[in-house]
């Protein structure tokens, strides 16, 4: 028996140079969307970023703003934002005399916490003054974050550790410490390598925490919404000229934040304006 006969048909859609034209122009448009939400996040990082270094605030003596570098964060589902970073140094503890308000937290590595030693007993007790530890601590063992107090939480802080003294001592040694003695004062601290919690010392300042109020990242936070609007009307043009010097655009660069000195979501919450 005979097959039966089809007929198909395969239209196909030649375009025109006038609609590649029109095509090239559609994909250049989303392009220059995409571009033009970075350059106003930029833009709007900027005009904080200059705010807060105007405002001349020093926290714990150090110059931070100077120091505060714009970086363009993008997200798994392709969202970008921008943060405010501070990267902290390390340094070595002087001496506990000037580090009198200082109080230190341990981060234990995971190779300690399972050897049980001894520094997991120090991160169980902390915070921990400068001038109470029981033994000197390598930073091979532990990380050490120093965080500046007020002399009466100091005070409430040594009368915790001291009225548990033994139970801590009997612990430490239980966990490798030999001949664990907690005294006050001793300079167990000095020489340890130590990173400075800038973060919490600038949440302090600006809300008043324990002493003088320096609020400056609000302050900040309100110049730069107040800016939107200007920003909203860069953008339009933007996408109808693609001309970046519309914009006043900070130094910047791509990457990640560390969570802990990530100021723009602590103080002022995510620089993610809407136009």
């Amino acid at each position: 028996m005979p097959k039966l006969s089809t007929l198909g048909v395969k239209p196909s859609i030649t375009p025109t140079s006038a609609t590649k034209r029109a095509i090239k122009t559609i994909e250049k448009a989303q392009d220059r969307v995409d571009r033009g939400m970075e350059l106003v996040l930029l833009s709007a990082a900027g005009i904080l970023q200059r705010s807060i270094i105007d405002s001349g605030v020093s926290i714990d003596g150090i110059d931070y703003a100077k120091n505060l570098k714009v970086v363009l964060l993008s997200g798994s589902g392709g969202e970008v934002s921008v943060s405010l970073v501070y990267e902290s140094q390390e340094r070595e503890v002087e001496s506990t005399e000037e580090d009198g308000t200082t109080v230190f937290y341990f981060g234990v590595s995971e190779e300690s916490k399972r050897r049980g030693h001894w520094t997991t007993v120090m991160q169980k007790y902390q915070p921990w003054p400068s001038d109470l530890l029981p033994a000197k601590i390598s930073k091979n063992d532990t990380k050490v974050i120093a965080r500046n107090v007020t002399q009466k939480e100091i005070q409430s802080l040594k009368a915790r550790i001291i009225s548990n003294r033994r139970a801590i001592e009997a612990e430490l040694e239980k966990h490798g410490l030999d001949n664990a003695s907690i005294n006050l004062p001793n300079d167990n601290a000095e020489g340890m390598t130590v990173m400075d919690d800038l973060g919490f010392a600038v949440l302090r300042a600006e809300f008043g925490l324990g002493g003088k109020q320096q609020a400056h990242w609000r302050p900040a936070a309100k110049e730069m919404q107040a800016s939107i609007r200007g920003l909203t009307s860069k953008f339009v043009e933007f996408v109808l000229t693609g001309k970046e010097n519309l914009f006043d655009i900070p130094d910047a660069e791509s990457g990640s934040a560390p969570e802990n000195e990530r100021f723009s979501d602590m103080l002022s919450g995510p620089m993610t304006p809407s136009i």
